[in-house]
């Protein structure tokens, strides 16, 4: 059997932050120099499902569901994009999230992660892919995208990219492994958008709240769009962003 691992790179103790490593060790592309040096042949095995891109990343051992990092700066005064307007930024502490339909942002957090990677190089903050789990879908479905989530957001911690880690669920179900991989006492992000359409989705997704409270406590949880009245008291500080419809045409 081969090891995927036996390829996969990580940086040693060095006076540079991990930021300028992955700058200096990568193209403009993403692409990992070392990597370029291979044969072809070995390169393609390499790339096969993102395996060259394991470096020191630590799994769960329930789902082997990649590990984050706890992050909690000091200040979460940044301006948010979402992905899709990430090239509007002109200046100033900015912040990319995921918060979008899966499909404009899919390929670009799993086959051209690298790409996405070196593009979002200047960026401050990045928040973890939103990648939907839902509540009808096979659970395989489900577990696929809470790795694609953590994946991303490992690497990128990987590189040295301040990474708010994003929660997200299906159905009361997934409750089992959709909060596998976060870390806890770390400053956390969830969508508030789609759970208005009726009563029971609605308790659903507060339930949801309480349950990612009491089993990760988060320093701080971030809540992107839906309505600011439907956030329970969780009894830590709760930022709520309006969400893109909302800032620009409800008000």
């Amino acid at each position: 059997m081969k090891n995927c691992l036996q390829k996969s790179w990580s940086y040693a103790p060095t006076l540079f932050s991990q930021k300028i490593m992955y700058i200096l060790d990568h193209t403009k592309r993403g692409k990992n120099k070392l990597l370029s040096n291979l044969p072809a042949g070995v390169q393609r095995r390499l790339m096969c499902d993102n395996m060259h891109l394991l470096g020191n990343m630590k799994f769960t051992e329930e789902n082997g569901f990649p590990i984050l990092s706890p992050y909690n700066p000091d200040s979460l005064d940044f301006t948010l994009f979402s992905y899709k307007d990430r090239n509007k930024h002109n200046g100033g502490k900015w912040a990319v999230h995921f918060f979008q339909n899966d499909y404009t942002f899919l390929n670009a957090v799993t086959r051209n992660l690298e790409v996405t990677t070196s593009a979002l190089v200047n960026c401050d903050v990045v928040f973890a892919p939103d990648c939907s789990l839902y509540v009808d879908a096979p659970i395989f479905i489900n577990k696929q995208n809470v790795y694609r989530s953590r994946f991303a957001a490992a690497y990128w911690q990987s590189c040295g990219f301040n990474v708010i880690q994003t929660a997200s669920w299906g159905n009361a179900n997934s409750f089992s492994y959709c909060f596998e991989g976060l870390a806890e006492h770390s400053v956390t992000a969830v969508c508030g958008i789609g759970h208005d359409h009726c009563q029971q989705a609605k308790h659903l997704w507060q339930y949801a709240l309480y349950e990612l409270v009491a089993r990760k406590a988060p320093t701080k949880l971030i809540i992107y769009g839906g309505k600011s009245e439907d956030i329970p008291d969780l009894g830590i500080l709760v930022l709520h962003f309006d969400d893109y419809i909302t800032k620009k045409f409800r008000k």
